[in-house]
């Protein structure tokens, strides 16, 4: 049977060598995530860049032919009004 009591006890590692070699290779963890994020990072703000330098469009000179015309008008009395 499993007890509550196997779960509430310390199981801190006593050997400071283990201890010490558990630190370090939690550091190198953590400075691999880190470094990896940079990377990415990088990369993906180089790939806009570049995606943005590769793509730009010249300015379309609006033509008298492309305006499109509308009526509108103003409905109710101008204040917002809320559902109560």
């Amino acid at each position: 049977m499993i007890s509550v009591r196997n779960f509430s006890t310390s199981r801190a590692l006593r050997n400071p060598v283990v201890r010490v070699l558990l630190a370090l290779l939690g550091l190198a963890l953590l400075s691999m995530v880190l470094v990896f994020g940079v990377v990415v990072g990088t990369l993906m703000i180089a790939f806009g860049l570049l995606r943005r330098v590769l793509t730009q469009k010249t300015p379309v000179a609006t033509r008298a032919g492309s305006v499109i015309d509308g009526e509108y008008r103003v409905v109710g009395d101008g204040k917002a009004s809320l559902a109560r």
